[in-house]
C-alpha cells in the first residue's frame, strides 16, 4: 500500500516518501499497528511516540466500521479539518449555556449518533470521561482518544482502555489532535485500500 498522507503535488509526494522511508527504519512492519506507529511518528516528528501508541482489540476493526459507512464524530474542529473523510465534530453542537465543557455538551446533543460510530478525541479529557459514563448506553464501534494535558488526560484514557471497545489510545499526559488525526487517516487510508 503506497500512502502519500495527502500529499498530491511532486514535491509533497517526494518528501511524503523520504518520511515513509525514515519512518520504516525505525518502525519496521507491514500490519496495520506498525503502519499507525508510522504515521503518528510522522506526524509529530518525535520517534518516541511510538511508545506511547496502545492498542486495545484489533485496530482493523476501526478499519472494518469506516468501510461499512459508520459516521466519524470527533471532538473538536481541528481533528475534523485534518481528516481525509466526512466527520463532525462536537464543537459544531455544544450549548453555550450548558454548564459542562462544551465538548461534553456537543456530544450530550449527538448521544444518538455515538452507537456504532468511530470516535475520535484529541483534545478534550472531559469528552473521554463522558463517553465512558454513558458507554452502556450507547457504545461507538471504535475510539481513538489522545487527549493532551496534565489534568484528567492520563486517567480518561485509562478509562477508555478499560471499556469492552476497540481502542487507540495514547499513554500519559501526551497525545493531542494530530496524533489523533494521524490514527483515524490510517484507519480511512485502509479502509478505501478494501474497495
Amino acid at each position: 500500500m503506497k500512502m502519500y498522507f495527502g500529499a498530491e503535488t511532486r514535491e509533497a509526494i517526494k518528501i511524503a516518501r523520504k518520511s515513509a522511508e525514515i519512518a520504516r527504519k525505525l518502525i519496521p512492519g507491514d500490519d496495520l499497528k506498525s503502519e499507525i506507529l508510522r504515521r503518528c511518528v510522522i506526524a509529530t516528528g518525535d520517534p518516541s511516540v511510538k511508545d506511547i501508541i496502545r492498542f486495545k482489540g484489533a485496530p482493523e476493526k476501526g478499519v472494518e466500521a469506516i468501510w461499512e459507512g459508520c459516521e466519524i464524530i470527533v471532538d473538536v474542529n481541528m481533528i475534523k479539518a485534518g481528516l481525509r473523510a466526512k466527520s463532525i465534530s462536537a464543537m459544531e453542537f455544544a450549548d453555550s449555556k450548558s454548564t459542562d465543557t462544551r465538548v461534553v455538551s456537543g456530544f450530550k446533543k449527538l448521544h444518538s449518533r455515538i452507537d456504532g460510530c468511530l470516535l475520535g478525541i484529541g483534545n478534550s479529557p472531559s469528552a473521554a470521561m463522558h463517553i465512558c459514563e454513558i458507554a452502556e448506553k450507547v457504545r461507538p464501534a471504535f475510539i481513538v482518544a489522545t487527549p493532551v494535558g496534565f489534568v484528567n488526560a492520563a486517567e480518561s484514557k485509562e478509562m477508555i482502555r478499560e471499556l469492552d471497545i476497540p481502542s487507540i489510545t495514547t499513554v500519559g499526559t501526551r497525545g493531542g489532535s494530530t496524533i489523533c488525526a494521524a490514527i483515524i487517516n490510517c484507519l480511512i487510508d485502509f479502509a478505501r485500500d478494501r474497495l
